[in-house]
């Protein structure tokens, strides 16, 4: 493969690109604002030597985000960290919430518990603590999120979906199959007794 065609070289030409060409689209970002790239790495094979080959799933990141490119002030780091270390920007913040010892952002909370976020964001706007904003029921009186469950059939624990989470009682549709059969045996042997008992009076 040719050295250009790389994902690092590629992002030593991106991060000269915003830093030095006036007409990419993210130069108001980087170079207006005086962002610049270390003399040392303006040769690719000082880059690569500083920091790597690019690994997988990571893109380039100054530690300092007022900054510039140089050995020290850069990393690689997953779109998750780089969320985090933003400059603070005029109306907009990002709240870090702690989540199974995590730390997260309300986003990725919501997606990952399947919350709402529009609903999770108006609780946390109206002072209701995180853990209410987020495990609290919604309307209709729905469940609140991650409800266990026990298979009626089989005993393993299961997450019933939103729209099973006041009627569901099997963890697959073996299971179901199962329950709906014993109720449908269950059923004729009562019509059985009562037809008994009818013809014996």
């Amino acid at each position: 493969m040719r050295v250009s065609r790389t994902p690092t070289y590629r992002t030593w030409d991106n991060m000269r690109t915003r830093c030095f060409n006036r007409n990419n689209e993210n130069y108001k970002y980087y170079g207006a604002r005086g962002i610049t790239v270390c003399p040392q790495w303006n040769t690719f094979a000082a880059f690569l030597a500083d920091m790597g080959e690019r690994p997988p799933g990571k893109t380039l990141d100054r530690i300092d985000p007022n900054g510039n490119y140089e050995p020290g002030n850069c990393r690689w780091a997953t779109p998750a960290t780089q969320r985090w270390n933003i400059r603070p920007t005029p109306g907009k913040s990002v709240r870090p919430l702690k989540l199974n010892g995590r730390i997260v952002s309300l986003s990725e909370a919501c997606t990952e518990l399947r919350v709402a976020h529009a609903a999770a964001r108006r609780r946390l706007a109206a002072g209701v603590g995180v853990f209410w904003a987020l495990y609290s029921p919604g309307k209709k009186g729905r469940f609140p999120v991650h409800v266990i469950r026990t298979c009626v059939v089989c005993g393993s624990g299961y997450e019933p979906s939103p729209c099973r989470r006041k009627t569901g009682q099997t963890c697959s549709p073996a299971c179901k199959a199962a329950v709906l059969s014993q109720r449908t045996t269950a059923h004729y042997a009562e019509v059985r007794k009562r037809r008994e008992r009818e013809a014996r009076q």
